[in-house]
């Protein structure tokens, strides 16, 4: 084979070579990038823009049923059906005599800024809602912590607890009356809190 043909095959197989490391480099690259906007879409972050993992299961984080009234209708901790993009969530509601209910709810995400959107979310709901003389628990740990009492748009007079650890947002909130009052109440919420504070020292 003449020595100009050899040269030019010789290029040609380095042209190809070159083309396929090209190849396999753009798809990596496209495969990498992906699957960073795949975890960047659910999660909300990325890498060491994440919360840290916490070893606790938001189950640990259950209220005693004597923080309730005497004959409550207690359920369980349970996931919720819509997590709203969180890791983990669940729900416990409680229900005593003729029209009293205590809604629990914890939701864990792996990005603080999507927790931040949904405690923010929870404070504009509870907009009306105005601090009260006997619920004047103050977190000292929580990243961001509210608690006031009003009317509630879902009926009748309420008092709310929301605070926010780092990923994890929890609310809490109950119609109050003779047989959960409002410094009862405030004591629920002390006690998640302090629950809460453990978790996270």
């Amino acid at each position: 084979m003449p020595t100009a043909v050899k040269f030019f095959v010789r290029e040609g197989e380095q042209l190809i070579r070159k083309s396929l490391l090209f190849g396999i480099a753009s798809i990596a690259a496209i495969s990498v990038t992906c699957i960073l906007i795949f975890k960047l879409m659910t999660n909300g972050c990325i890498g060491i823009s994440c919360v840290r993992e916490r070893s606790f299961s938001v189950y640990e984080l259950d209220i005693p049923d004597t923080y309730f009234p005497n004959d409550s209708i207690i359920n369980k901790l349970l996931p919720l059906s819509e997590p709203m993009g969180a890791q983990e969530a669940v729900n416990k509601t409680v229900y005593w005599g003729e029209h009293g209910i205590a809604v629990y709810n914890i939701h864990r995400f792996k990005s603080a800024s999507r927790a931040t959107s949904m405690l923010n979310a929870l404070k504009d709901d509870a907009s009306r809602f105005r601090s009260h003389k006997d619920v004047n628990y103050t977190s000292q740990k929580a990243d961001q912590y509210f608690s006031g009492c009003g009317f509630s748009e879902f009926g009748g007079y309420r008092c709310a607890a929301f605070m926010r650890y780092e990923g994890l947002v929890v609310s809490l909130s109950a119609r109050t009356d003779n047989q959960m009052t409002e410094e009862q109440f405030n004591q629920v919420a002390k006690f998640v809190d302090e629950l809460l504070s453990q978790r996270y020292d």
